[in-house]
């Protein structure tokens, strides 16, 4: 339809050189327009964003559900063609297969005598894909993405690893090396970079070192390795040939458990730090197991799997936030929360008082998209949280396998299921009025407008256990229905579908806007322009029949710029005033209600997020933290910039809406 409308479009742009470029820019712009929708239908049902963002707290069952919506999901093999078969390929030039062979066999034979023993100590459950289990901290130390794909091989599953650039690490290495060679307690030379924790912290992931309880300054965790013989060079275990390169598994053969089996093996050695959980329990253990090797977690910038699946959905599996997260896991955990994400998926625990805790870790950027934007103009599709209604009830069904009152539990689960539900919501509402500023009416208000519109409340059997024979005699089938992953897995690709089409529309939406209405107006201005018959020369010596033309000229002009009645046109009183309030709803209401007195005293006390990801650490006793970021002549990483940008955003307006009123008038 656009291309008809261009070819049947004939200009002529002859007549004068200031609506030549006119029309020249906004054809440009439309063309622009009309390929980026192109492309948009073209990528509808391909799309690389995250369709699920699946965040929780340590503890939260993040992994759990995870777990079950990929084994939900996947499309299952009819037969089994002998065991699996695991290969491996690398992006590089010529023939690589002995070279990589060499590797998967000796990757192969570590799993093979560390992943019992890992297991075991952070009590990981037979059937798991990604790590589960207590004890051991976060499972996952690496964002994990799942495709779950129509178009994928049905017979084998994909894991696509990318590696870090080696100059990238070495990098990192010689800034920790430079650091721990300065004498302790001495000042810096240079300027200190306003990332300097996270990097040590990555030093210290590379090189296999655990800061422990000196997250926020790992400093004294690098000299003690240095002072022990300790170098800043890439673990003995690593191939450099890897380093920079994608590295591609393909599992065939077998039966689906039996290829996520498998899987689930290349993701422990390769995403979890299991090295750290071995030397927990036995640091004589983990070198009797692993040959003093360690996980090489943090050499990965990447990793995606792709799973044949009847269902189109990207899930991104993000590491646990922790309160005791140094700022390089955190980071990770941080790059994973896309504000575009068609679901970020909040897991919530049995422990109800804490899971709006959550919402604090994932920046504030998310949550003004949240709170303020609307319709098309939200980026995130849809906030939801998910409680297990399984680990709900699983005392209670405890209980009642050995007193005979399993018909009760389940006639009550309805109930259980709703209270559980008004808790979660609950739960969001205090997190989301904590984070937009002061409880008051207003706020109030915001919150449960943008609750409504786009907030969704999960409560599922994420196990599976009443899908189990011994209670489905005593279930509801519809409540049975309504608490299934199936149901649940449908209402994620919902979302997805509907954050593709709203992605459509908003492109469809630039392309009315950017191109065709005001290509449309101003064919139409010079339209008028080219139909006014200018004044003769005999005209400018009598006054009274010059006015006359001159008038209707006049009425053109405003008209075009003001409107026909003084409040359409982009120039008008109204057009003016409707941009500065927008400016002040979307912009300066937001960053003032960031600086109020209770945010930044809730700044100061708890290691709050900052612009750049990290945990300030300001308030933790005896820290050089503060010292130390306003020594990198940055002052804009530190809590600085709240301070002044409050006022600024509070007053600031009225002046702009003085300048914006006189250049109007210019």
């Amino acid at each position: 339809m656009l291309d008809d409308f261009r070819k049947e479009l004939h200009l002529d742009i002859s007549k004068s050189d200031f609506e030549a470029k006119g029309l020249r820019k906004n054809l440009e712009d439309m063309s622009v327009a009309m390929q980026e929708l192109r492309n948009d239908l073209d990528d509808l049902s391909r799309s690389k964003t995250a369709d699920v963002v699946v965040i929780g707290m340590e503890g939260s069952g993040k992994s759990s559900t995870v777990n079950r919506i990929i084994r939900t999901a996947a499309r299952k093999l009819s037969a089994s063609r002998g065991p699996p078969e695991v290969s491996s390929s690398l992006n590089l030039t010529g023939s690589n297969d002995d070279f990589c062979g060499k590797i998967l066999f000796a990757e192969k034979e570590l799993c093979d005598k560390i992943k019992a023993e890992t297991r075991k100590i952070f009590h990981g459950r037979k059937g798991d894909i990604v790590p589960t289990g207590y004890g051991a901290g976060s499972m996952s130390a690496h964002q994990t993405t799942f495709h779950l794909s129509r178009e994928a091989d049905h017979g084998s599953l994909k894991l696509a690893m990318k590696y870090c650039a080696k100059q990238e690490l070495m990098d990192v290495l010689a800034f920790a090396k430079d650091t721990v060679a300065r004498p302790e307690g001495s000042e810096p030379t240079s300027p200190v970079p306003a990332d300097w924790s996270l990097r040590l912290c990555r030093a210290c992931a590379i090189l296999g070192l655990d800061v422990g309880a000196y997250a926020m300054d790992p400093e004294p965790v690098l000299r003690e390795y240095q002072a022990t013989g300790g170098k800043f060079e890439l673990p003995r275990s690593c191939d450099e040939r890897l380093l920079g390169h994608e590295r591609i598994f393909v599992i065939k053969h077998g039966s689906r458990d039996q290829q996520l089996e498998e899987l689930a093996d290349l993701l422990l050695l390769h995403t979890m730090d299991w090295s750290k959980v071995l030397k927990s329990r036995c640091e004589m253990k983990w070198r009797a197991l692993s040959g003093g090797r360690h996980s090489l977690w943090a050499l990965v910038e990447s990793v995606e799997v792709i799973v044949p699946s009847e269902t189109e959905l990207r899930v991104v599996d993000a590491p646990g936030f922790n309160h005791n997260s140094d700022p390089f896991r955190q980071s990770i955990a941080l790059a994973a929360v896309h504000s575009s994400a068609a679901t970020l998926l909040m897991c919530f625990n049995h422990n109800r008082d804490t899971n709006g805790d959550v919402l604090k870790r994932v920046g504030t950027g998310v949550l003004t998209d949240f709170l303020n934007a609307k319709g098309l103009y939200r980026e995130l599709g849809c906030l939801a949280s998910v409680s297990a209604l399984d680990w709900e009830a699983k005392d209670d069904l405890l209980n009642a396998d050995e007193d005979g009152t399993t018909r009760q539990v389940i006639d009550e689960l309805k109930s259980t299921r709703e209270a559980r539900k008004r808790n979660d919501r609950k739960q969001v509402k205090q997190a989301l009025l904590g984070e937009a500023g002061t409880n008051d009416a207003k706020n109030e208000a915001r919150v449960n407008a943008a609750m409504k519109d786009a907030y969704q409340c999960h409560v599922v059997d994420v196990r599976g256990v009443f899908s189990n024979t011994k209670y489905t005699a005593f279930m509801d089938k519809q409540l049975l229905a309504q608490i299934s992953m199936e149901k649940f897995v449908k209402e994620l690709e919902r979302n997805a579908q509907a954050s593709r089409e709203k992605q459509l529309m908003k492109r469809l939406s630039a392309l009315l806007s950017g191109g065709l209405l005001p290509f449309y107006s101003l064919t139409r201005t010079i339209k008028k322009l080219t139909d006014f018959k200018l004044p003769e020369d005999a005209m400018y010596d009598d006054p009274e029949r010059l006015f006359p033309p001159l008038k209707e000229l006049e009425k053109i002009a405003t008209e075009t710029l003001v409107g026909a009645d003084g409040s359409t046109g982009p120039f008008s009183d109204a057009s003016i005033n409707s941009a500065i309030k927008e400016l002040r709803t979307q912009v300066l209401d937001p960053i003032a209600e960031q600086c109020s007195s209770e945010k930044l005293k809730d700044a100061w006390r708890r290691p709050h997020i900052l612009c750049d990801g990290r945990a300030h650490g300001y308030a933790t006793p005896r820290s050089q933290a503060l010292g130390k970021d306003l020594r990198t002549l940055k002052p804009e990483r530190t809590l600085l910039p709240v301070l002044v940008v409050g006022p600024l955003a509070t007053k600031g307006d009225v002046a702009m809406q003085t300048w914006l009123q006189v250049r109007a008038m210019v």
